[in-house]
């Protein structure tokens, strides 16, 4: 279940989520701010420098060519493009192994627009980059995140070899585990509640979020291009480690 929420100057928007799944119960609320202006930017390697350079713990790419138009959403300057149908953000983070690709569509078209269930895509070096379900990627995450906090010793006794915690160590590493903890919790119900298992229909003036992995053998650091398809229009995002 999801609420949306628009400010009286409808500039910011606040979707509130509850997710009700295997592990239990989970809430997350994502904020979207919309400036008064765009900012073009015209270096073809980097994005407005106030950005954040990480999403949910996970390096965000940059992207690769000039031309973007950059729109702050959830805090992030993040590359668009638009058409006479729909206006789309392209948000890419993860490391190469995974890619966590965020991809915001809000229509302009008067007609109802069909969002298949394979409209992202996602090239490296000429070759496709293999899409996997976001569901598992989830429940990996959220299971990680229930590892329990082994405190790692800051020494042994020199005569039994018994392992020794510093209290001021253990303090740090037990705060640093629930940071984590509730970053992946909250990363996890995120990739539940956006990811896509099949072919939805977006009404007009109608907003939506979707978020995929891709995954790939071979830990490989290339140029890649994350190919938007909506009917007719084909949006094309290029990113650089």
């Amino acid at each position: 279940m999801e609420r949306w929420t628009l400010s009286n100057d409808r500039n910011t928007l606040r979707i509130r989520r509850q997710v009700v799944g295997r592990h239990g119960e989970a809430e997350s609320t994502l904020v979207y701010e919309r400036e008064a202006a765009a900012v073009p930017v015209n270096n073809a390697v980097s994005p407005p420098s106030n950005s954040p350079k990480t999403r949910f713990g996970r390096r965000v790419f940059k992207p690769a060519e000039p031309g973007y138009v950059y729109t702050k959403i959830d805090g992030f300057d993040t590359p668009t493009q638009t058409s006479k149908d729909a206006f789309v953000s392209c948000l890419a983070y993860g490391d190469p192994a995974r890619i966590y690709v965020e991809v915001g569509i809000r229509s302009q078209a008067d007609r109802a627009l069909t969002i298949a269930a394979d409209f992202i895509g996602l090239e490296q070096a000429g070759r496709p980059i293999h899409r996997t379900p976001t569901l598992r990627a989830s429940e990996e995450i959220h299971t990680g995140a229930l590892r329990p906090f082994m405190p790692v010793p800051t020494g042994k006794h020199p005569q039994t070899g018994e392992a020794l915690y510093d209290r001021s160590s253990v303090d740090q590493q037990t705060k640093r585990h629930l940071e984590l903890q509730e970053q992946e919790s909250t990363f996890a119900s995120v990739l539940l509640a956006m990811g896509q298992t099949g072919a939805t229909i977006l009404q007009p003036r109608q907003e939506r979020t979707v978020l995929c992995t891709f995954e790939q053998r071979h830990d490989r650091s290339a140029p890649f291009s994350v190919t938007v398809r909506l009917g007719e229009d084909v949006f094309r995002f290029t990113f650089i480690e």
